[in-house]
């Protein structure tokens, strides 16, 4: 799993946290969450919404990154199979010509 998933889903985690304890009448374990909240802050130097908004983004480009390697990948596969295929015509249009002008002879 990425870092960046990690912190993702511990950040998500204590949203929901805090929005729960929100209707709960604990202030302090609504305080311990806002605490939690703000340390993770200070270590991915963003606001959470911030870097939801980041991880999103960053996703995106993975997805998009994972597509041109595939169609990449895809386009070498077509080129190593029809190289094969195309020398294997010129070497039976080659041997057929040589065949005629022995036989035209």
């Amino acid at each position: 799993m990425h870092t960046a998933d990690e912190t993702y889903r511990r950040v998500l985690n204590m949203q929901h946290e805090a929005s729960t304890r929100k209707k709960s009448s604990k202030a302090d374990a609504k305080n311990d969450v806002a605490a939690r909240l703000k340390e993770e802050q200070s270590r991915m130097w963003m606001a959470p919404d911030e870097m939801i908004a980041e991880y999103n983004e960053l996703k995106a480009w993975f997805r998009k990154a994972l597509k041109a390697k595939t169609e990449m990948v895809e386009a070498n596969l077509r080129l190593v199979i029809s190289t094969p295929r195309n020398t294997r015509t010129a070497a039976c249009r080659s041997s057929i010509s040589s065949r005629r002008a022995t036989w035209a002879s």
